[in-house]
């Protein structure tokens, strides 16, 4: 992200043992669990200056050589094309040295740029005028050959598994990156409750209507069960008949987006393909804003609603006034959860969370 860098990993799949760092980049050294592989990952964001740029390269390479191992990968925003042929709408003869400089960061860290498939840039200007290929992985052989299905020896290639995909880019000026390995089947898709719901007047009566006429025998458990997975599959129904269908709405204005990036990649836009793009309403609370100043106090109104500290009293380190848990006090911390904690923990729940992916609302 522009102003800041941030690694994350699940430690069930990754183990770190090492963490250095750089003005311009976050590394990670560790055991990648699955196969048991010792590895090093590097996220960047490079700089927009052509020098600092070639001290980065330089210190990138001197990282390589001192942390040793054969499994490496660097990813970011390199803020660099390696030619002319990742560029469009741009003037690149000025832009040699930088490129060539890139190019040669890339042979003399012994990286392998695979092709970026799903689209050709990762960068857009916003009237789409403009485009670059300036995020992607490069990776080491010893990475290729650690997740494919066959090895390279002596002069044969080894056939890897390793892809990168440009993902769409929605309303942001870049696209993420997608490095995988294999194809993962990630299961059904979870339902989810909208907060729209809640906010039609029509949603609570139309639950407790529904709770009512599902009915279950059995254990209590195995009651509640049931009655909430045919309740999902009737407020899916529900859903439609009272707002549309939203994911498809919201999936046709990506795909439509999408489209828009790939045509610019190939020839420009013309106006009326800028013009699908613009926002020229919004609704907010079935009130409808046009103009571009209502527009931008509606959003900036949303979220400092929807962010607003709803507590004035702030305790700062200027305040002598601390207190101090007693002896019995600080021993009452580690003893069981009773049944009327639990309770009133979950009470206390904001009502738009949820305890899992795949689950309702907490509903007071």
């Amino acid at each position: 992200m522009s102003g800041g860098l941030l690694s994350i990993w699940r430690r069930d799949k990754f183990t770190a043992n090492d963490i250095f760092l750089g003005e311009n980049f976050i590394g990670v050294a560790g055991t990648w669990k699955e196969n048991n592989i010792l590895c090093s990952i590097v996220n960047l964001y490079a700089p927009c200056d052509v020098n600092r740029k070639k001290e980065l390269w330089s210190s990138l390479i001197q990282l390589r050589l001192n942390c040793g191992g054969d499994v490496w990968c660097f990813g970011g925003d390199f803020n660099a094309v390696r030619s002319g042929r990742e560029r469009k709408g741009v003037f690149t003869h000025w832009r040699d040295d930088d490129m060539q400089a890139f190019d040669g960061f890339i042979q003399e860290a012994f990286l392998v740029d695979l092709p970026l498939h799903g689209r050709k840039y990762t960068w857009y200007k916003s009237d789409g005028s403009c485009m670059s290929r300036l995020d992607r992985f490069l990776v080491s052989d010893g990475w290729l050959a650690a997740w494919s299905n066959t090895v390279q020896w002596g002069l044969e290639i080894a056939w890897s598994n390793t892809v990168q995909w440009g993902l769409e880019r929605g309303v942001f000026d870049h696209c993420a990156v997608l490095l995988k390995n294999e194809e993962v089947n990630w299961g059904p898709k979870p339902f989810r409750v909208l907060d729209c719901w809640r906010n039609d007047v029509r949603y609570k009566a139309f639950v407790k209507s529904q709770w009512r006429e599902i009915v279950v025998s059995g254990r209590a458990v195995f009651v509640l069960k049931e009655k909430l997975k045919n309740l999902k599959i009737k407020l899916r129904t529900w859903n439609k008949d009272t707002f549309g269908d939203l994911d498809r709405k919201i999936s046709k204005a990506r795909d439509n987006f999408n489209k828009m990036d790939l045509k610019s990649e190939v020839s420009n836009l013309q106006e009326e393909d800028v013009l699908q793009n613009e926002i020229r309403s919004l609704e907010v609370a079935n009130e409808t804003y046009y103009e571009p100043s209502a527009i931008k106090e509606a959003v900036t109104g949303f979220y400092e609603k929807h962010f607003e500290e709803r507590s004035s009293n702030r305790l700062f380190l200027n305040d002598p006034a601390f207190k101090f848990l007693q002896e019995d006090e600080a021993a009452s911390l580690i003893l069981p959860f009773t049944e009327e904690e639990v309770k009133n923990a979950v009470w206390d729940c904001d009502g738009s969370k949820s305890p899992g992916p795949n689950i309702f609302d907490i509903q007071k």
